[in-house]
């Protein structure tokens, strides 16, 4: 990557049901596999994964959260996340995990924002850019989009808030050769 193109990012907000994907390039979708369980469901997700995030230049993931019940559903997406790590990895694309309270507080200046004020927080970033964002249809897409420009922002060494300095500051961000810190 050179210094004058975009930093090419993809923000994954992994979910069993629906997870949130997006692209420092401007674009958000969601992986929902309807009507399937178990490998067949992971399966489907990982290959939904694998097509958006060859050729990016880093792939950013929220890390898990606590909240989550049931052990089997647990089990499973547990799985789904080291799987997806490893789908990244071969692809030779570094990928970095950031905490869920730190996503909050780089989107919202608050570690403990809601659904909702993460996806005003992504109106504002984005605006018109993001229709459905707030109807709560697509929180998924909101988180996903903040990773992503997380990312970017790292890439490009851009210039941030301070609540977003702290945020970045708590992420253990992988080495690239192009960035130079």
């Amino acid at each position: 990557m050179t210094s004058f193109e975009t930093p090419r990012v993809i923000g994954l907000d992994l979910s069993l049901t629906s997870s949130g994907v997006a692209s420092s390039l401007g674009w958000t979708d969601t992986i929902r596999p309807r009507k399937i369980r178990g490998l067949e469901r992971l399966r489907m997700i990982l290959e939904s994964v694998r097509a958006y995030t060859s050729g990016y230049d880093l792939v950013v993931l929220e890390g898990p959260s606590f909240g989550h019940s049931g052990f089997r559903q647990h089990e499973e997406l547990v799985a789904l996340r080291w799987m997806i790590r490893d789908v990244v990895d071969r692809q030779q694309v570094p990928f970095v995990v950031v905490p869920p309270a730190t996503l909050k507080l780089y989107a919202t200046g608050r570690g403990n924002a809601t659904k909702n004020d993460m996806a005003q927080a992504m109106d504002k970033a984005y605006p018109g850019r993001t229709p459905g964002f707030l109807d709560g249809r697509r929180f998924d897409e909101a988180d996903a989009l903040a990773l992503a420009d997380m990312g970017a922002a790292y890439l490009a060494n851009a210039s941030l808030t301070a609540a977003q300095q702290r945020a970045m500051a708590t992420v253990q961000w992988p080495e690239l050769l192009e960035v130079s810190r």
